[in-house]
């Protein structure tokens, strides 16, 4: 019985192609937008505002709680 139900969820495995597609599919992703970071950072400069503070939020990951003020500019 135990058996059975095993190899019926890894028979379904082999057709679930979204999980495939997902994992393949993000670490595309990550490397584009590692590409488009390095792009744009040789491209142009940013800084803070001056008078804008930084608050951070801690939650799995750290980030600020109202987002970030930047100044764009071309190099």
């Amino acid at each position: 019985m135990f058996a059975a139900v095993w190899v019926r969820r890894q028979l379904w495995r082999l057709f679930d192609h979204e999980q495939v597609h997902t994992r393949s599919g993000a670490g595309f992703a990550m490397l584009e937008m590692t590409l488009l970071t390095a792009m744009l950072m040789r491209s142009y400069r940013f800084e803070l505002v001056p008078d804008f503070v930084v608050t951070p939020n801690q939650t799995l990951t750290l980030r600020p709680k109202h987002g970030l003020k930047l100044k764009v500019s071309r190099v």
